[in-house]
């Protein structure tokens, strides 16, 4: 977990070519970083979570109820007095809402 909303499952095993990964998910419903239509609804359990085809990337989720803020950076690589410096030049902040009704009222 990063934090209380972001979850990374890492896979283990070298030359993993299974298009899922078994992963223990804390009890609620998370929603997939790459995958825009599944959401997965766990009860504190080992669950069978897809693993994206997109760069061969490893599985992230977003808890429910979560707002998620990103920023993605764009780097420029400038030669000055002989000495190699990166600046970062970044872009606007990107806001990701995840929020799911319940059948259920509070």
């Amino acid at each position: 977990m990063l934090g209380p909303s972001v979850l990374v499952i890492p896979i283990l095993e070298e030359g993993h070519q299974a298009s899922t990964v078994d992963a223990y998910l804390p009890r609620g419903w998370w929603y997939p970083h790459y995958e825009s239509t599944e959401i997965i609804e766990s009860l504190g359990e080992v669950v069978a979570v897809r693993v994206p085809d997109e760069f061969h990337s490893i599985p992230i989720l977003y808890r429910e109820n979560s707002i998620i803020i990103r920023q993605e950076p764009a780097a420029n690589t400038v030669l000055r007095y002989i000495i190699l410096v990166t600046i970062f030049f970044f872009r606007p902040y990107n806001v990701l809402l995840i929020f799911f009704q319940s059948s259920q009222s509070i």
